[in-house]
């Protein structure tokens, strides 16, 4: 599908339309037709017909807690006013309700994060601290309910470096571990993909293990699909290096930017 959509826009999104039409007609609601779609929605990043195929399921498929989760994201990719707290209000029902898992408290924490960073943008300290304690919380609860999923571990990691403190320090010193086991444990299933790559490069030089952050940064740099993409793994690196202070691994990781 994504192939189509890059070589042919128009009318995957023609062919999106024409299978929306198709499972809103249907005489019984079919729960794997409505996930799918509202998947590929997502892919194309259509946030408006996510939030929309959403609204307008029927009930048993609606309360659904991928199609929950599906709504949530989207929620909070549209931006628009509300949107965040609604997203935020569904998750915390999700989780009351079932517990939560791995990527009910993923969702959540990447609302958080992307509260937090706007609160920088804008100065607001406060705020800023409040969101970003909120995103570790929820990040740390989904790495713990799934730790064979790197996305929410490497998040903890990332946001993590961002506080400098000492309590942040020694927590990075127990999650790094089980956070690149978890990158390097999808290898069971295959090479690594680009994001897992970028993955295992950010965790090795944070662990300052610069024979394998080489490694990895000769791998992205071969496997970039696009440009896009090689520069926003690049920009979360050179964040992560922006909290080095040794001479020597300020030196290494310079080398890594040069491969």
């Amino acid at each position: 599908f994504i192939q189509s959509v890059l070589e042919s826009p128009a009318r995957a999104r023609g062919d999106l339309r024409k299978s929306e039409e198709e499972v809103r007609g249907a005489t019984e609601a079919n729960p794997v037709e409505y996930l799918n779609l509202l998947r590929k929605y997502r892919d194309v990043s259509d946030w408006d017909r996510v939030i929309s195929l959403a609204a307008d399921a029927p009930s048993a498929v609606a309360s659904s807690p991928e199609v929950l989760q599906l709504l949530a994201l989207a929620l909070n990719r549209r931006g628009e006013p509300g949107d965040r707290d609604r997203a935020i209000a569904l998750m915390e029902q999700l989780v009351a309700e079932t517990g939560g898992d791995g990527e009910t408290f993923g969702i959540l924490g990447r609302i958080f994060k992307d509260r937090y960073e706007r609160a920088k943008l804008e100065d607001d300290m406060g705020s800023a601290a409040e969101n970003l304690a909120r995103a570790l919380q929820h990040y740390r609860a989904g790495f713990e309910k799934n730790p064979k999923d790197y996305y929410s571990g490497i998040n903890v990691v990332n946001l993590l470096l961002q506080q400098d403190t000492d309590a942040a320090r020694a927590e990075l010193a127990t999650v790094v571990p089980p956070v690149r086991t978890a990158v390097r444990a999808q290898r069971e299933d295959g090479p690594l993909d680009f994001w897992e790559l970028a993955a295992d490069l950010q965790l090795a030089v944070v662990a300052r293990d610069w024979t394998a952050a080489e490694e990895a940064s000769q791998l992205v740099a071969a496997q970039a699909p696009s440009a896009w993409m090689l520069e926003s793994s690049l920009r979360e690196l050179i964040a992560v290096g922006q909290t080095l202070t040794a001479p020597d691994d300020r030196r290494q990781f310079s080398q890594i930017l040069a491969v």
